[in-house]
């Protein structure tokens, strides 16, 4: 994992390549669920995207 000094920096490929090797799920149905959890965190306000007001 690269690390900025405020963000870490995760490599998605490396993540589903791991998550994959561990669950021997597909690689589409892991990209899917993580994708889809992305997206329930930013709905959630955990995560913000760049350039966005966190009271948006």
């Amino acid at each position: 994992m690269d690390e900025n000094k405020e963000v870490a920096v995760l490599d998605f490929n490396e993540m589903v390549d791991w998550i994959k090797l561990e669950t021997e799920y597909d690689r589409d149905t892991i990209e899917h669920i993580l994708e889809m959890e992305t997206e329930w965190l930013k709905q959630a306000g955990v995560v913000i995207e760049e350039g966005e007001s966190p009271n948006e």
